[in-house]
C-alpha cells in the first residue's frame, strides 16, 4: 500500500517561500501579447502582493461571474468572448504569488453546493498555488489559471450527467471523455486565447501511465503543466460536495490519490500538492494513536504529518482536563492515526 509519507520527506528547514512579485505586471494574454482590458475590472482593486481580505473576496466572485458568463455564451452556442478573463487570470496569478491566504480559504470552502463557474475557480487557485511551489515562471502560471477557468466548457450541452452518480453507463462515460476535445474545438475558434491554452485544456485528463483520455498520451507525451490542471481537478473534486456524495477532508484525499491515482500523475506534482495542502489544517480534528482525540492548532510546514494539537478527549470521548498541547513532531510518542469529523457540541 502506498502512504502519503513515501511521498513526504520530512525536511531541516522549512520549504522556500516563492518570491513575491515586485510590481504588478502588465496585462497580457498568455501568448505573451498586450490585452486591451487592464488588471482594473469592473472597479477591482489592482493585486499586489499582501492584498486585503475584501480584495480577494472581490476578484474570487469577479472570476466566478465571468466563468459563468463564457459558459452561458457556450450553452446558448453564441461566439465565446473572454472579455476580462485573461485579466482576471493575470490577476488571481499575482495574488497567489503575493501569498494570500484568503483565496486558499475560499476556494477550498465545501459550501455553496456544487456548480461549475466556482468548480472552475477553485481549480484555477489551486493549479497556480501548487505551480507556484514547482517554480513555474509567472507566464506558465497565468496559462494554467486561464487553461483551468475554461477546462469545462466542453462539458457544456452534458451538464446533466455531472450531477449523476459516478457510475456512468457506457453510452455515457464515452460522451463525457469527449468533454477536452469539444473544448479544444470550441476555444480554437475563440479570439485572444493561446494554442497553448488549448492544448493544456485538451490534456487535461490525459495520466502519466497511458490511461487518460481522449489520446491515451503517456510520460513525456503530457505537458506538465496540462497534468497539473488534471491533478488540481481531482484533488478539488475530492474536497467538494457533488449531487452524488459528500466531500473528503484534505488527509482523507490525499491519501486516496496517493493510493488510487499515484500512477496518474508524476511525483514532482504529488510531492507540490503535499506542499501546498496542509494535510491536517489549523482547527481540524485527528484521532492519536492512543485513542484520544485532538484538535490541530498549528500546522508544521516542514512537517505536514506532525502537526502540533490540543488533545482534549480521552478515547472514550471524555473531556479531559487540562487540555494538552503536543508537538507531533517533536513528540514521537504520538502519531495520527487518520481525520476525523468534529466531536457533536
Amino acid at each position: 500500500m502506498v502512504r502519503i509519507s513515501q511521498l513526504v520527506k520530512p525536511t531541516a528547514e522549512p520549504i522556500e517561500p516563492p518570491p513575491a512579485l515586485v510590481q504588478t505586471p502588465e496585462p497580457r494574454s498568455p501568448s505573451g501579447a498586450p490585452v486591451a482590458v487592464p488588471l482594473r475590472v469592473a472597479g477591482l482593486p489592482r493585486a499586489q502582493p499582501g492584498v486585503h481580505s475584501e480584495e480577494a473576496q472581490q476578484l474570487y466572485e469577479a472570476l466566478m461571474k465571468e466563468c459563468a458568463r463564457v459558459f452561458d455564451e457556450a450553452r446558448s452556442e453564441q461566439p465565446i468572448t473572454l472579455q476580462a478573463l485573461p485579466a482576471l487570470a493575470n490577476a488571481l496569478v499575482a495574488q497567489v504569488r503575493g501569498g494570500n491566504e484568503r483565496l486558499s480559504r475560499l476556494s477550498s470552502a465545501v459550501a455553496g453546493g456544487f456548480a461549475l463557474p466556482r468548480h472552475a475557480v477553485n481549480v484555477a487557485v489551486l493549479a497556480c498555488r501548487v505551480g507556484s511551489v514547482l517554480g513555474l515562471s509567472e507566464l506558465q502560471l497565468q496559462e494554467v489559471a486561464l487553461a483551468a477557468l475554461l477546462h469545462d466548457i466542453g462539458i457544456i450541452g452534458m451538464e446533466h450527467l455531472v450531477h449523476l452518480p459516478a457510475h456512468l453507463t457506457p453510452e455515457q462515460r464515452t460522451r463525457v471523455r469527449e468533454h477536452p476535445l469539444l473544448a479544444h474545438r470550441l476555444l480554437q475558434r475563440t479570439q485572444a486565447i493561446s494554442p497553448l491554452v488549448c492544448e493544456l485544456i485538451l490534456q487535461q485528463h490525459e495520466r502519466e501511465d497511458g490511461s487518460g483520455y481522449p489520446r491515451q498520451l503517456a510520460g513525456a507525451e503530457i505537458q506538465e503543466p496540462a497534468q497539473l490542471l488534471g491533478l488540481a481537478q481531482v484533488f478539488e473534486a475530492l474536497t467538494h460536495d457533488r449531487p452524488y456524495r459528500g466531500h473528503l477532508p484534505p488527509a482523507e484525499a490525499l491519501r486516496t490519490l496517493v493510493q488510487d491515482q499515484r500512477a496518474g500523475f508524476r511525483d514532482r506534482l504529488l510531492k507540490g500538492l503535499l506542499q501546498t495542502i496542509p494535510v491536517y489544517p489549523v482547527e481540524s480534528w485527528v484521532r492519536l494513536s492512543t485513542g484520544e482525540l485532538a484538535q490541530v492548532v498549528a500546522e508544521m510546514p516542514h512537517h505536514p504529518l506532525s502537526p502540533t494539537v490540543a488533545v482534549r478527549f480521552d478515547p472514550q470521548g471524555q473531556p479531559l482536563g487540562p487540555v494538552r498541547t503536543v508537538a507531533l513532531a517533536r513528540d514521537r510518542s504520538l502519531s495520527i492515526l487518520r481525520a476525523v469529523p468534529a466531536p457533536a457540541a
